[in-house]
């Protein structure tokens, strides 16, 4: 049986995704660069958008300070995609903090267009892992990310 165009288009999409989350903690930027569009966008909560070297400048230090554990990605419609997180913040002396998440990720044209991250209880049951993210960032100023 022959598949259309759009279906291959669209495994592509789920494949694109599911990479991009399976490797953007342990990969190199330049690996990853070409999965993403010249007009990508990245958010935390609603904030301030990021650019592709913003956020891989976040990701880089991200890996070196917090851990992360993706679900592997759904959708209904092969153009939004959604995969839940948890992220575990080792600390010296005190117990460790772990928040979850979801990240919508946009496809468009098989390149990721944008990339939303909602901490749950953002702003509230997550605010111990924010306050240790922004005194992780006080230790790098050239990373803002919360």
């Amino acid at each position: 049986m022959e598949q259309s165009l759009d279906s291959v288009s669209l495994k592509q999409n789920h494949k694109l995704v599911y990479y991009f989350i399976s490797n953007f903690y342990t990969s190199e930027k330049s690996r990853l660069d070409n999965l993403v569009s010249t007009s990508f966008k990245y958010s935390v909560d609603n904030g301030p958008e990021m650019d592709f070297e913003k956020y891989a400048k976040r990701k880089n230090f991200m890996q070196e300070h917090i851990q992360f554990c993706f679900d592997k990605p759904t959708t209904e419609d092969d153009i939004f995609f959604t995969a839940g997180f948890s992220v575990v913040v080792p600390r010296v002396d005190q117990p460790v903090l772990y928040c979850g998440g979801k990240m919508t990720f946009l496809v468009v044209r098989n390149l990721i267009e944008r990339i939303t991250t909602n901490y749950e209880g953002a702003g509230g049951d997550n605010s111990s892992v924010q306050d240790a993210i922004r005194k992780i960032e006080i230790l790098n100023k050239s990373v803002k990310f919360v």
